[in-house]
Parts: C-alpha cells; structure tokens; sequence
C-alpha cells in the first residue's frame, strides 16, 4: 500500500487496493483438488478509519505493513457477509469458523497455519503480496460461505492490547472507586466516566429479619479525548488531558432484605448501547436453589444527562443466579448461573421471558463481571476455562468465547494459560473506547480500534463444506488499485 505524500492540513489518505483470493479444497489422503473458488474483494473502510484517527501520531507500525499487519490475518465464517464499504465490525449474523494470522499452530482447531514458503511481500512502489494459509483435517471444519482480511491477532481477543494503537488519556486525579466499564458515553470527542459511586447503609428491624436501606451518590466527569481529530502534524505521542470536569451527579437507594446491598468497589456499570443506550447495575445476592433475585439499577440517558431510578428487585422463578454482577446486551440481561455452566437471557420487558444457554461439557463461565462484554451486534465475548489433568495435578485452562444472538457458543480451539480483561464501549465504525485505573490513584480512559474488524470482505458465489478428511488453502493476493 502507498501513503500520499503529505499536504498542509490534509490526512493521510491511501490508494485503494485490491485483491483476489483463492480458496482450494483438497482430500488429504490422496492430495487430489475438490473444490477451487476463486473471488476478488471489496476494501472496507477499516484502514482509512485507522489511518485518519492514528498515522497522524506516527504509530504507522501498528497497521504497516498492511500485508503482514493490518491486514495480516484471515478469517472465514459461515454466512455471507454485508458486502458494505462500513461494514468493519465483527459480524454477529455469521459465525466464525476458522481463522489465521502471521503464524503457524498445527493444533488449534480453528487457526490455520500462515505458509512462509508461498507467501511473499513486495514493499515500495507497485507493492504487493501473496499470502497463503493452510488448514490441516482438524481445522476449519465446517461451512465456509465468506472470508474477510483483517489484523494479525487473534480474532477471539478483539479487545485485548493486540489491537491498533492504544492513545490514552487521564479521566482523573482523584477517585474514590473506578473500573473498567465505567465509559458510558462518548460523542463529539468528549467521555463520559463514572469517575465514583459512594454509599451509606442504614439497617432497621429485628434480628433475623432485618431491612437495608443503601443510598448511593454517583458523579460523571466529562474528559475532552479526541479519538478522530489528530492532525497531520501532531507527534508521534500519547496524548494526557486534563483535568476533567464534573458533569453530574446522580442519587438513588436500595432496599434489601437480611443481606446489606453493598457494592463490591462499585465496579459494574454497563451500557446497553445495542438497544436504549441507557446505563444499568445488575446484581444478584446468588442462590443455589430456588427462585433467583436480581436487583436492577435503571439510569435512563436522555441526550448527555442521566437520571437514576431507584433500585428494583426481580424475583425470577427456577433460576439461580451466581453471586455476581451481570450486564445488559440488546434489551436483555445475561446473568451467570450459580453453577456457572450456564447464562441466563432475561428480557427486559418480560423478565419471566428467560433462555438458559449452557456452555459446552466440562466448561464454565470465568471469574467476575468484567471478563464479559457485549459485541456489536447483541452478542458477548467473554472467557471460560476448564481443569484438565496433568500428570498426578490439575490445571486450569482457559479459552475466550463468543456467544452469538442465536444461543451459538464458539469457542477458542486451543487452550490458554492466561485471559485477556474485554470491557469496552463499541461503535459503528470499529473503535472502542474504555477505561482502566492502573494505579489506585488516577484512572485513563483508553481509545482504541477492534483488532477483528473486517478489513476486507469476499463472499464465495460456491460456499466450501469442509470435513476432517480434507485439508485447506487460502490464498489472498493484494495489489495497488
């Protein structure tokens, strides 16, 4: 790819490019070719987004090569593709059923290998590259109807540091409790943090049937972080703004029952921003039989002010709820099981309307809240791990996920020794934009781009049915327009 020269106030801007792929279906027994697809591609608009927001701060290592980097991974899904220049988000309507990226792992069942020895990258004037990857018999099974091109990560961690550029900005100096979902907001380059939530208990009653009263103040603070404004001539540096101002602050109660409603560092706040944009903190107390609790704060968004409402307590028949907080996807919440074999799908306008979707044998759902996040479209990624026997010891295992809206679970094809913390405020066109508090002290809100957008998209006119007798190539060429 070639980056025009640079102009006195103008972004960078690239040529267009193009390319082929070839999709070749192989019996792996006797090497003969079944099946051969061949399509050009479409460019979405994933690498001029990147481009506008970040190669002005000189972080051109992060997407350049955009052979080997921005668009150095593959990966293939099972339903054709909205072939749309906008359309770079990880789909939620096709299910991703092999991927591959600047390497090679014979034993994931998902990833394919990258071939070094037929892939080939010419840099410069009139560049171009090959880039080949195969898939051995238990890798990719399954339908394969479109392939897009995309970052050289793992496309299971969208949201994790393998991502373009990692710009950063201080929300604070000061805070009493602050988390990673704590970005409600973001519009005409302006944050909004939940930079506190405070409370106070009272108890009333007798012992054994006692009444808790929480009452709770939280403030938003409005921190200037302009993700798409750089300027062609600005620095190659992470920008520091500051300080931030207060915005609001919002006041509600909570009443419970022999339990003291109390947060744990007041760490939950999540936006359902798929359907009313509106904030929510979801809580259960847990149960191991018997009918589930839910305890629901509603704080309704009407253009950039919120209004807190009181907290509601939904009593759920025949579910048990994980003593936990949960999130809001889509007009729906999804609450871990105490077992945490399982999520629940509770509608919202119908709270007794609930779908339990149970993870595959031997999986359960990991750790806390913020191992869980929504994904543009209504579905969630989040982390899992299993205990496996190793010699005379076990050991825990993990793998990332994707639950997608029609109750599919996909799961990683290997296993992991470590997760990777997701928590973000997707948008339309690829970023996402969330928070961290690194030090105890002050707390950053982060901008970054999805590492799984679609960078390109190919539908194939003849979708490839691939089984563990065959074997995979896919081979995509990309040239200057």
């Amino acid at each position: 790819m070639i980056i025009k020269e640079k102009m006195p106030g103008l972004r960078f801007k690239t040529k267009p490019i193009r390319g082929l792929i070839t999709v070749e279906l192989f019996d792996a027994k006797t090497k003969k070719l079944i099946q051969k697809v061949e399509k050009e591609n479409m460019v979405t608009n994933a690498l001029k987004n990147m481009l506008q927001a970040y190669a002005a701060t000189n972080q051109m290592g992060d997407i350049m090569p955009i052979a080997t980097v921005g668009l150095g991974g593959v990966m293939l899904f099972d339903e054709e593709l909205d072939a749309n220049e906008d359309n770079v988000c990880f789909p939620m309507d096709a299910h991703l059923v092999g991927y591959g990226g600047q390497f090679i792992d014979t034993t994931n069942t998902m990833a394919g290998s990258k071939n070094e020895a037929e892939s080939s990258v010419q840099l410069g004037e009139n560049g171009r590259s090959r880039t080949v990857w195969d898939f051995g018999t238990s890798q990719a099974n399954g339908t394969i109807k479109s392939i897009a091109l995309t970052k050289n990560a793992d496309p299971f961690r969208p949201l994790s540091n393998s991502v373009v550029a990692q710009p950063h900005y201080y929300s604070g100096d000061s805070r009493y409790t602050y988390n990673s979902n704590a970005v409600i907001a973001y519009e005409d380059g302006y944050a909004y943090v939940v930079h506190s939530i405070e409370s106070s208990s009272e108890r009333s009653g007798v012992y054994g049937d006692y009444t808790y009263t929480r009452t709770y103040s939280m403030t938003i603070r409005k921190t200037y972080c302009p993700m798409m404004n750089y300027k062609v001539g600005d620095p190659a540096q992470n920008y520091t703004y500051g300080p931030n101002d207060l915005h609001q602050t919002l006041t509600w109660t909570q009443v419970a029952h022999n339990t003291d409603p109390a947060f744990n560092d007041v760490s939950a706040p999540c936006v359902d921003f798929d359907n009313d944009g509106n904030v929510y903190i979801v809580w259960s107390p847990g149960n191991s039989s018997g009918n589930g609790e839910l305890y629901v704060t509603k704080i309704v968004r009407n253009n950039l002010e919120w209004t807190a409402q009181n907290c509601e307590i939904l009593n759920l028949t025949g579910v048990q709820f994980l003593n936990d907080y949960h999130i809001v996807i889509d007009g729906h919440y999804f609450v871990v099981s105490y077992d945490r074999h399982s999520i629940y799908k509770i509608n919202i306008s119908n709270p007794q309307d609930i779908r339990q979707i149970t993870l595959p044998e031997g999986y359960y759902v990991n750790s806390s809240w913020y191992w869980r996040t929504a994904a543009k479209g209504g579905g969630m990624y989040f982390t899992v791990y299993i205990d496996r026997a190793v010699g005379d010891r076990v050991q825990r295992c993990y793998r990332n996920a994707i639950l997608y809206p029609d109750y599919t679970i996909v799961l990683q094809g290997i296993d992991q020794t470590y997760i990777m913390r997701h928590l973000w405020l997707p948008f339309d066109d690829g970023y996402v934009i969330g928070g961290q508090n690194s030090d105890g002290q002050s707390s950053h809100v982060y901008g970054r781009y999805t590492s799984n957008y679609l960078g390109t998209i190919a539908n194939l006119q003849t979708p490839i049915v691939k089984n563990a007798s065959q074997t995979l190539k896919v081979t995509y060429s990309l040239v200057d327009a």
